[in-house]
């Protein structure tokens, strides 16, 4: 019954909340060693395969930290640091941080970004979370070739992101789904790639601002990820 599921994933996000607190202490020791080592190695094939250990161990630091996150936000006891943020410097460091994944990938990279004064009252850590999360699925699905484009812009009441790419889509009767925690593999694109958590992060940081966040068919084929995130009062600094 509802009530007997409902408890199940109480007990099944409690054990994963465990895990990640668990994991954390063992990463962070091999992400330090990994470092003291990428100092210290002068082979250059022996560097390359320390950068990719490297590389692995910070991916999986940043989702154990976006199921921590997740965790706080769907509970509602995670305190956004909102402060007053350059968001066209946001959204160009962001930008730059992709720019290698296009070349890899032989997709055409492109920002429409608010210009220089554009600024709003967002958790910037948070916001740079989800456009990283947003980039990167639309970067996997995005096929070599086609146009991956970031559209940025502000205006009194918050911050707007739209990702437009020329991928397969997302069918309609998935659109709700993907944005649901354990429902990202039930909501497989159709070339059968599973969405994972980022979409139920991306969701849960747009409502802690007091957004929201859709995904459409974008014109032209491919899919349109629309965010918004309201703009707020400035968080108090702790007196200590």
């Amino acid at each position: 019954n509802f009530d007997a599921l409902l408890e199940l994933q109480l007990r099944r996000d409690e054990l994963a909340d465990m895990i990640v607190h668990d994991m954390r202490s063992p990463l962070a020791a091999l992400l330090c060693q990994t470092e003291v080592l990428l100092e210290e190695l002068e082979d250059p094939e022996h560097l390359e395969d320390m950068r990719l250990i490297r590389d692995a161990g910070l991916r999986l630091n940043s989702f154990a930290n976006d199921l921590l996150i997740t965790a706080k936000m769907s509970s509602g006891s995670l305190e956004l640091d909102r402060r007053l943020v350059d968001v066209d410097a946001m959204c160009r460091k962001v930008y730059r941080q992709h720019l290698p994944v296009a070349k890899q990938r032989g997709v055409s990279f492109e920002l429409d970004a608010p210009g220089e004064g554009a600024t709003s009252v967002l958790d910037e850590g948070l916001c740079c979370r989800l456009l990283d999360n947003l980039l990167s699925n639309a970067f996997k699905f995005a096929p070599r070739g086609t146009l991956l484009r970031l559209e940025v812009s502000t205006d009194e009441r918050g911050l707007r992101l739209r990702v437009r790419d020329q991928g397969p889509g997302v069918p309609e009767s998935k659109r709700s789904a993907i944005f649901l925690k354990y429902r990202g593999e039930d909501a497989a694109d159709s070339a059968g790639s599973s969405i994972g958590l980022g979409l139920t992060f991306s969701r849960l940081v747009c409502e802690a601002h007091g957004g929201s966040i859709a995904v459409e068919e974008n014109p032209g084929g491919g899919a349109l990820f629309s965010a918004f995130l309201a703009s707020g009062k400035v968080s108090e600094r702790p007196s200590f």
